[in-house]
């Protein structure tokens, strides 16, 4: 077997067509082949995500937003208080009978995105649609 002392610096190519012969293969091995070459090691690698139970890939897609109470809530990225803003009052003015609860009204925040508590308060408000964050 080759040492690591013994690399000569040029790796062995599989598509070259000057390969070296099997006496010279040695000299070529790059230092990775040449450690893996003395010893075998495996490897065990776990998942740390855990378990997600899917109960519905989606919420039904509204038909239109016309007559319908969206709340609207900051996962405050990057100029999200402007372009949310900026969302609602287009929405406004492209459906004429929206209700919107801005997100000022909302918890916000990453974290809050994805509580029960959040769920619960858009639920007594009564939003029919959510929209998350500004796609920053």
């Amino acid at each position: 077997m080759t040492e690591l002392s013994e690399y000569s610096g040029k790796p062995y190519d599989s598509h070259n067509s000057d390969r070296p012969s099997k006496e010279n293969q040695k000299e070529t091995l790059s230092p990775v082949e040449c450690i893996c070459h003395q010893s075998t090691a495996s490897l065990e690698v776990f998942n740390p995500t855990g378990e997600t139970e899917i109960i519905a890939l989606h919420a039904p897609r509204l038909t239109t937003l016309d007559g319908k109470k969206i709340g609207m809530i900051s996962n405050e990225s990057w100029q999200a208080h402007r372009t949310l803003m900026l969302i609602g009052k287009l929405l406004r003015e492209w459906f004429l009978t929206i209700d919107i609860v801005p997100h000022t009204e909302l918890p916000s925040g990453i974290d809050a995105i994805d509580s029960e508590e959040t769920a619960d308060i858009l639920a007594s408000q009564g939003c029919q649609g959510v929209i998350i964050g500004n796609c920053a």
